[in-house]
């Protein structure tokens, strides 16, 4: 069974028929699922966010929109096994939603409360990097 979605994750968005006929009560497309599921989003929030310590939390511990996002990913991996036609709009809507908002969030137009990255001094890092270059001066007499 899944690590960090659990079962009853599931059943907060899709019945248990429906699961089941998704899944054919094939634990191994869970699992698949929820791969694709935090490898989707560990490649969006790695830079920034501590993503292998919130995924590696259990329980009432686990952050609600990670929860979130992955079972709307998982969910959408799920229903790719069936024809286009027959997979809900709100399936795919939740899906889009989604990756849009991670993407809003990789790029730091959106903030969220996972935990992030830091070094050994507790000062937080990423792979973004602020600077500018030198004031110009437009004197043509004066040289840098």
């Amino acid at each position: 069974m899944s690590t960090f979605i659990s079962y009853t994750d599931y059943e907060t968005r899709l019945s248990n028929r429906i699961l089941t006929l998704l899944t054919e009560d094939n634990d191994y497309l869970l699992n698949n699922a929820e791969s694709e599921a935090i490898g989707i989003i560990t490649n969006r929030l790695q830079d920034k966010y501590s993503i292998g310590a919130e995924f590696a939390k259990t329980g009432s511990a686990r952050n609600s929109s990670l929860i979130r996002w992955a079972l709307s990913i998982a969910i959408y991996t799920l229903y790719s096994r069936i024809p286009d036609e027959e997979v809900p709009e709100r399936i795919i809507k939740d899906y889009d939603d989604t990756i849009s908002e991670l993407e809003k969030i990789s790029q730091g137009k959106l903030s969220c409360t996972l935990t992030l990255n830091t070094d050994d001094e507790g000062e937080t890092i990423s792979r973004i990097r602020m600077g500018s270059n030198d004031p110009r001066t437009h004197d043509p007499f004066e040289y840098p």
